[in-house]
């Protein structure tokens, strides 16, 4: 008798828990605009830098500008923040503030891609974000100056730096450059053309979007040579930027 007893609560404790589970899935599926799910998805970012069609190596690989400058890389780093997404339709999604803010180093492979979460489902045509960071919030880790932010913080200006570009001029000399852009930066617009950016709905990412950052762009105003140190608030780094291409999965 005690074992039918239990037997029979274990039995209606399961039934219960059924029940809740058969009317909340019917309710999922009377009202799915209620799921999230159902509503965003996610892209993934990645930053491919470049010297001309080389692709860019930090330490030991030597390459040739336009000034018949032979160099080599150390250090290759920039902050990306205000990011938006332009939809074929016309209307543009923009990334909240805090969870757009990136920090890209060439010296770690996984602070290269970047995951851009809760996207609206459709079909993008353009991208557009800014060099820099815009809220520089000293709990983020990427604005650790012991580990992330490593050489991007300008003690002369009291600030953390937009972008940083450094290494090796012939065998002894050595050049950096910390580029400290105006505020609100441009923002740097790029069209996707015919590879549209797809978000679908899905537990992971559906597109990739992969841009081109190529230095050389960077020699056309600069001899390293010359000016072979400097914090500038002028330079041409939001012109180093292009779509290389989209990906859809």
């Amino acid at each position: 008798m005690l074992f039918k007893n239990n037997f029979c609560k274990i039995f209606n404790i399961l039934s219960f828990f059924i029940f809740l589970t058969f009317v909340s899935c019917k309710k999922e599926n009377e009202n799915p605009s209620d799921n999230s799910a159902l509503k965003t998805g996610a892209a993934i970012l990645k930053f491919d830098n470049r010297i001309g069609i080389e692709e860019l190596l930090l330490y030991g690989n030597s390459y040739q500008n336009q000034h018949d400058e032979g160099f080599v890389v150390n250090g290759f780093n920039y902050y990306i923040s205000n990011i938006s997404l332009k939809n074929v339709d016309g209307s543009v999604f923009v990334l909240p503030k805090d969870s757009c803010q990136f920090l890209m180093r060439e010296d770690d492979f996984f602070q290269q891609s970047f995951l851009l979460k809760n996207v609206p489902l459709g079909s993008y045509n353009s991208i557009s974000f800014t060099l820099g960071a815009d809220n520089q919030d000293i709990k983020n880790p990427i604005f650790d100056v012991q580990t992330k932010a490593k050489d991007l913080f300008s003690i002369t200006k009291n600030q953390f730096v937009d972008f940083v570009f450094k290494g090796r001029l012939g065998i002894k000399d050595t050049f950096e450059y910390k580029i400290i852009l105006p505020k609100p930066s441009k923002k740097i617009e790029l069209n996707f053309g015919e590879n549209i950016a797809v978000v679908r709905a899905s537990a992971r990412y559906t597109t990739s979007i992969h841009l081109f950052c190529d230095i050389n762009t960077f020699f056309r105003d600069v001899k390293l040579k010359e000016t072979p140190n400097w914090t500038n608030i002028n330079a041409n780094v939001v012109e180093l930027f292009s779509v290389n291409h989209t990906e859809n999965f």
